[in-house]
């Protein structure tokens, strides 16, 4: 088997020497060819990478690896909650919110944004919303790395790829940063899918005191297709915030129904299912319709919230850039269930469509 090509990183303005890296190690349960070399993590194949990703915990098989038990993820940083650390180069500040709907993502990077699939370096800049790509051949150049590391694009040596591009692909089909747009059209590797559509968001107040606003609470509903360029993201999330004085709605579920297409196939994925949150006191549910290296062609999914205590309903989406009232209301019939009145059946209905 090959040896790791040896590369060499920067840290800060201070040059140092790379460790020689070594031969991925074999997680044998999973059939995973990854390591930890230099504080990010190298692994073997494209295959690889997207098996921890599908993993239940990523976290875990990755304190597995070698070297496992001291790496530090940018997920790690966030449940630490360091307030320093979910910096990127550029000083910009990483949203709570993406990082804990992305944790698979966020757990394959190191603390500087950094992964190695197969023979090239990428890190994620959520600042300029991209990757920068290096060889790790060219990796050993102090000077190239540097350059990697504050986002300075070298001919041939350091690029980028904005958000939407399918990073890894591009770097296969020989690509080294991201070519005028006009050259690519019809390329699916670069496409724009879901530039409208790709996040819906609704609150949901409810009241069962239409005098009294200290008694609403509140379920934030999410429909996401998020991008980084080597990690795409479609999902529902519904959570309760317990605004008021309930602290819990019983019995809440979600029936969700959803389709999408990948880049590079051409199967259409379909699936429906049913979500409540785990006991009394659950408050949020979360589904994962797809997750990979590669992005979508299309998608659209069916979100709906059944069973929640409520006699006055107020809903507001936001499906761009402005909060924008949908329903307002009293609803007109219930049963009262431990002193509240109690809806079954779907009171809201929510979609995606990219």
């Amino acid at each position: 088997m090959k040896k790791l090509i040896t590369i060499t990183m920067v840290i800060g303005s201070l040059m140092s020497c790379r460790k020689d890296a070594h031969e991925p190690q074999v997680i044998k349960d999973q059939n995973i060819q990854a390591g930890v070399e230099n504080g990010h993590l190298v692994f073997k194949t494209t295959d690889d990478y997207n098996k921890v990703l599908d993993s239940e915990d990523p976290g875990h098989l990755i304190k597995r690896l070698k070297g496992g038990e001291t790496f530090i993820s940018l997920m790690d940083q966030y449940k630490k909650r360091i307030k320093s650390s979910a910096k990127m180069i550029g000083n910009c500040n990483v949203p709570d919110s993406l990082i804990k709907d992305n944790e698979s993502f966020f757990s394959v990077l190191d603390q500087d944004g950094v992964v190695q699939i197969e023979n090239t370096l990428y890190r994620y800049d959520y600042c300029a919303d991209r990757v920068w790509v290096i060889s790790a051949t060219n990796a050993t150049n102090n000077s190239f790395y540097s350059d990697f590391m504050n986002g300075i694009e070298r001919t041939g040596v350091v690029g980028y790829f904005p958000s939407y591009v399918d990073a890894l692909e591009a770097v296969v089909t020989g690509y080294t940063t991201m070519p005028d747009e006009n050259s690519v059209q019809g390329n699916e590797i670069f496409e724009r899918t879901g530039l409208l559509g790709e996040q819906v968001l609704e609150h949901f107040d409810v009241n069962n005191n239409e005098k009294n606003e200290k008694e609403t609470n509140r379920l934030f509903g999410k429909l996401h297709y998020d991008k980084f360029a080597i990690y795409f993201h479609f999902f529902g999330k519904e959570q309760y915030e317990a605004l008021g004085q309930l602290s819990f709605f019983p019995d809440w579920r979600v029936n969700f129904k959803y389709d999408y297409q990948r880049k590079g196939s051409s199967s259409e994925n379909t699936g429906t299912g049913i979500l409540s949150p785990a006991g009394n006191n659950g408050n949020e549910v979360a589904k994962t319709f797809y997750e990979g290296s590669r992005g979508l062609k299309s998608g659209d999914a069916t979100w709906d919230v059944y069973n929640v205590l409520a006699k006055y309903v107020f809903i507001e989406r936001n499906a761009g850039s402005l909060w924008e009232q949908i329903i307002h209301y009293s609803l007109p019939t219930f049963q009262y269930v431990n002193n509240y009145p109690y809806i079954n059946g779907a009171y809201r209905h929510f979609i995606i469509s990219f």
